[in-house]
């Protein structure tokens, strides 16, 4: 490489002990983020099984012969909010490692911070939020017809409907 070309420059920066930590801490975050987007879908998918196969049932009743694809834009817009959800986790939890509060096998390494989760989980539960956002969850023969919306994008913005007020029920248990 001739002198002067910048490549130099960039391999050079890219040795630097700074740039492969920072390396490090994004695919250490990156894995985090899938394992929590993985873990939030694999739990919390199966328990809105309910509501998604009643919002089939009604888009075939409803759109006999029509365009399909509804179905899926509303779970797209379910796992959307988790996914969110996944990578607001992921990041705080990066942050309580990085501020030695966490280990790196996922455990509290203090007293107060568990005694504050253990708390605020207990408080939440008796909020007038939790309370409506258990509410829709339990009840998808109400939800759905008060909140159907046209089209696909109508369908996606179900399932975040759907998935936040889901997110609402036990996002602090998580």
């Amino acid at each position: 490489m001739p002198a002067g070309d910048g490549m130099g420059d960039m391999v050079g920066a890219a040795m630097r002990p700074d740039a492969a930590a920072l390396a490090d801490a994004t695919t250490g975050y990156t894995l985090l983020a899938l394992m929590w987007a993985v873990m939030m879908v694999g739990m919390m998918l199966p328990s809105a099984t309910p509501t998604v196969l009643l919002f089939a049932a009604l888009e075939r009743r409803r759109a006999a012969g029509g365009p399909r694809g509804r179905t899926a834009c509303f779970v797209s817009g379910y796992v959307a909010v988790w996914s969110v959800y996944a990578l607001t986790a992921a990041a705080v939890q990066t942050s309580l490692a990085h501020a030695g509060l966490v280990s790196m096998q996922m455990a509290t390494t203090s007293a107060v911070l568990a005694g504050g989760i253990f708390v605020a989980a207990g408080v939440y539960e008796f909020t007038p939020l939790k309370d409506r956002c258990l509410t829709h969850c339990r009840s998808p023969l109400d939800w759905i017809p008060r909140h159907m919306r046209a089209g696909r994008t109508g369908a996606f913005r179900m399932g975040v409907g759907h998935g936040a007020y889901c997110v609402g029920c036990c996002w602090v248990l998580m």
